[in-house]
């Protein structure tokens, strides 16, 4: 998208804004060249980094469709019941306090005065949709199961969107539906022409209605106009000219050796404490989002603007960040792969799919911060209950002689247990 987002800048198709930062008149030839090398450079070390390494396939490859253990039968409703009461408590109580805002397009961006422990306990009803529809999923047996199966998957779905519209994020409700779907589909037998098909109508479908939205709220602000296509792949969603920003500005301020990062550490750290009521000392870091801001906009209030990975990775690190950053990248997401290939339960496959989702939607369009934010805060629930599962499959593994049979068989002998 990097990539895209360059290609649609530099030909300069976009109807009216060139997005926060205008790379193409304000980079002098030499740093747009610089600009394109390094993305192009990103994506050949997120490649790179996704094969290297990794121990050669020797076979073709078959993702485990896991059975639930006796422990999940019993931690899924549970968990479904002590989050659910909780959860729906604190989504109705920050959407109350969302409606008296008045927000620029009904983009939630920051919540104070103590809300902001009420908007995560509210995602976490994503992990009661989710458990209750694996566990119902994952009990049936026969044909008509598959219709049933189905059925509580579209459910799942559009609840997890519906629960999530308050915040006005375009892409959150795909980051957090996504690995349902994925856990879900490989048990359905269905054609996968098919699959690959609908899976192509949703994705226009999505970016569509995406640019809809954005459109929609550039009608409504102050900033007036309309938004297309061509300013969706351009800057909202590809962050080509903010990695343009970031070489111009390691050009006159130098590099920040890992202060946006040291930033994200430490607001991590302080989010319990900020859970519990306790004051927390000022950060004495910037984050990328506050440098665009007093950079670009001249403003030490303005937080919304997120240069994305790869602008942050330069702007700290240079182009050895890019390289090294991308590449880790990379490994993480073929080692993340493997992981969901050989998980045994389904809620331990939930895991994986939540972190490769994440690794995909909050790392390269991101800041350094979120990815930490919504694995262990937004995905409280979810590692536990997943940690949960691993621990029982494996005692059961080993009282059944994990060992000693194929991986298939032992899923079948687990989903009987």
């Amino acid at each position: 998208m990097n990539l895209i987002s360059g290609i649609f800048h530099i030909l300069n198709v976009s109807a009216s804004r060139r997005g926060y930062f205008d790379a193409l008149r304000q980079l002098d030839p030499g740093q747009i060249e610089m600009t394109a090398m390094l993305s192009a450079l990103s994506v050949i070390a997120v490649c790179v980094g996704a094969v290297v390494g990794l121990p050669p396939r020797s076979g073709p490859i078959t993702r485990r469709v896991g059975s639930l253990s006796r422990t999940d039968r019993v931690a899924l409703p549970t968990a479904v019941g002590l989050l659910l009461p909780a959860s729906l408590l604190a989504f109705f109580r920050v959407r109350e306090h969302v409606s008296t805002l008045e927000v620029w397009g009904d983009r939630i961006i920051e919540l104070s005065g103590g809300m902001a422990r009420y908007a995560f306990m509210s995602n976490w009803l994503v992990w009661a949709i989710s458990f209750a529809v694996i566990w119902f999923a994952f009990r049936q047996r026969n044909h008509e199961g598959q219709f049933l199966t189905v059925l509580a998957l579209s459910v799942g779905v559009l609840a997890i969107f519906a629960a999530l519209q308050w915040t006005g994020g375009r892409s959150i409700a795909i980051v957090l539906a996504l690995p349902l779907i994925m856990v879900v589909l490989p048990q359905l037998r269905l054609n996968k022409f098919m699959l690959a098909a609908s899976a192509v109508t949703v994705s226009i479908l999505f970016i569509l209605r995406t640019v809809a939205i954005t459109e929609d709220r550039f009608a409504r602000s102050r900033l007036g106009g309309s938004s297309s296509l061509a300013e969706f792949a351009d800057w909202q969603w590809g962050r080509f000219s903010l990695l343009g920003f970031a070489v111009q500005h390691v050009d006159y301020h130098g590099y920040l050796f890992g202060e946006t990062f040291l930033n994200a550490v430490s607001r991590f750290a302080y989010g319990p404490l900020h859970l519990v009521g306790l004051s927390t000392p000022d950060n004495p870091f910037r984050s990328s989002m506050d440098i665009a801001g007093q950079t670009l906009l001249n403003s030490n209030q303005v937080n919304y603007i997120v240069p994305g990975m790869s602008s942050e990775l330069y702007i700290n690190f240079g182009i050895f960040g890019i390289v090294i950053g991308y590449f880790i990248l990379g490994r993480l997401c073929g080692w993340v792969d493997r992981r969901l290939d050989a998980s045994f339960t389904p809620v331990t496959q939930l895991f994986w799919a939540y972190v490769g989702s994440l690794l995909v939607f909050r790392t390269v369009a991101s800041d350094s911060g979120g990815f930490l934010v919504y694995l262990f805060y937004v995905g409280a629930p979810l590692v536990v209950v997943a940690a949960t599962s691993h621990m029982s499959s494996r005692r059961q593994r080993r009282s059944l002689g994990g060992n000693s049979f194929p991986d298939g068989e032992f899923i079948r002998r687990v989903g009987t247990a």
